[in-house]
């Protein structure tokens, strides 16, 4: 964080030990303070794959 508490930057960090052979996942969303949902992570599988649609359509529109 800068000394202003300003900007448009940001980098999440995790560590995490992964056994050979497993996988795991990180779900992260933002959002502006007084838009800040009760649940944050209730429909993220549902939106996640709207957006996936949404860039598939756009670029596949223009790969034809």
């Amino acid at each position: 964080m800068n000394p202003h508490n300003s900007g448009t930057k940001f980098a999440a960090h995790y560590v995490l030990e992964i056994e050979s052979g497993k996988s795991q996942m990180v779900k992260l969303r933002l959002w502006a303070l007084d838009e800040a949902p009760r649940d944050p992570l209730v429909d993220s599988d549902r939106i996640f794959a709207q957006r996936i649609k949404e860039a598939d359509d756009f670029y596949g529109a223009g790969c034809s």
